[in-house]
């Protein structure tokens, strides 16, 4: 994995590098150092990355399964605004912020157009 494959893959997850750093046990400094290609990544960084991206997959297809139609077509998903909000209705994906459960809505809507993203409240 290049530095640049890491730091848009963190980027296409919508989690950060200090999230990053605290799932690998690495100080976000180092992760930063890894995305600017100026220290070598160990090689347990790819396979994290794989493992976040399965897991990311799965809960894709969970949230299109929960996507609602209205009556004229338009698609509604909905996430939340904040991480309490995330993990309290979500417990099963405490271990990730909820701008990952956005970014997979993002995607998820760019897929079914049209479209609309609303807040959980």
């Amino acid at each position: 994995m290049t530095p640049a494959e890491l730091k848009c893959t963190l980027d296409y997850l919508g989690v950060s590098v200090h999230w990053f750093g605290d799932r690998v046990h690495a100080h976000k400094r180092t992760v930063v150092r890894w995305c600017d290609g100026d220290s070598l990544m160990p090689e347990t960084v790819p396979r994290a990355i794989e493992d976040i991206m399965t897991e990311t997959k799965v809960a894709e297809a969970a949230l299109r399964a929960e996507v609602q139609t209205t009556g004229d077509g338009t698609h509604v998903l909905r996430s939340y605004r904040t991480d309490h909000q995330f993990h309290t209705a979500r417990p099963e994906y405490a271990a990730f912020p909820a701008e990952w459960h956005r970014q997979m809505a993002a995607r998820v809507a760019a897929e079914l157009p049209p479209a609309r993203i609303e807040y959980i409240a």
